[in-house]
């Protein structure tokens, strides 16, 4: 059997309404299964959990503000993969 891997990059809605969907999926599943348990519902659930699992993983912010605590400077940074200073505390 052939085995992909799949690589997707979805904005803050597209990423809600994934969300969304993998829950209407899990619930519709879980319906079927109770009723009528069958193949199909169990690897939809199946694959719809791990999805969902995976969903923020990776998230990487891409553009926001930051209020530095201790000087009150207010920054905004846009396309960047993290804040212009590193808010956790450590040193890198």
């Amino acid at each position: 059997m052939t085995t992909y891997s799949y690589s997707i990059v979805l904005n803050d809605s597209e990423a809600i309404a994934l969300n969304e969907a993998l829950n209407l999926l899990v619930e519709l599943c879980d319906r079927e299964l109770k009723e009528n348990p069958r193949a199909p519902f169990y690897a939809w659930r199946d694959s719809a959990m791990r999805i969902h699992e995976k969903l923020y993983e990776n998230t990487r912010q891409t553009s926001g503000h930051f209020c530095d605590p201790e000087t009150g400077e207010y920054t905004i940074w846009i396309d960047d993969t993290r804040p212009p200073r590193d808010i956790s505390g450590s040193d890198e």
